[in-house]
């Protein structure tokens, strides 16, 4: 006979408890991207602000246009794509400045990653 599981007893699972370097970050990120679903893309920003220590309200209006945009973090498509993209980028740089050490510059470095590989084909010079 199976034991009973009293779910009540269960700690809250937080995924900010794992994410410890850029690459578990890139990581989740990506499978949470991979879900489409801007409302889990956003609570997947707080999850990494929580587990980087960063005061969410730092860039509360880059989330509120990820959320009004939620392409921003997928693939590039269009121009407009690549224009909300590089406007959330910008935003993160207001924020992070040239601070390697500041709790968003691993967000920071995949956002502009994703920036690179658009502006490669589409963006030759």
């Amino acid at each position: 006979m199976a034991k009973k599981l009293d779910v009540e007893s269960l700690s809250d699972f937080n995924p900010a408890h794992y994410l410890y370097d850029h690459e578990e970050i890139k990581a989740y990120i990506q499978a949470v991207k991979e879900e489409g679903d801007p409302a889990a893309i956003s609570e997947a920003l707080s999850t990494i602000f929580l587990a980087l220590g960063v005061d969410v309200r730092q860039i509360r209006d880059a989330q509120g246009k990820l959320l009004e945009h939620p392409e921003t973090l997928r693939s590039i498509h269009t121009e407009e794509g690549f224009n909300h993209i590089v406007t959330f980028m910008n935003k993160l740089v207001d924020v992070v400045g040239d601070n390697e050490e500041h709790p968003l510059a691993s967000l920071l470095d995949l956002v502009s990653d994703v920036v690179s590989s658009y502006e490669s084909v589409h963006h030759k010079i």
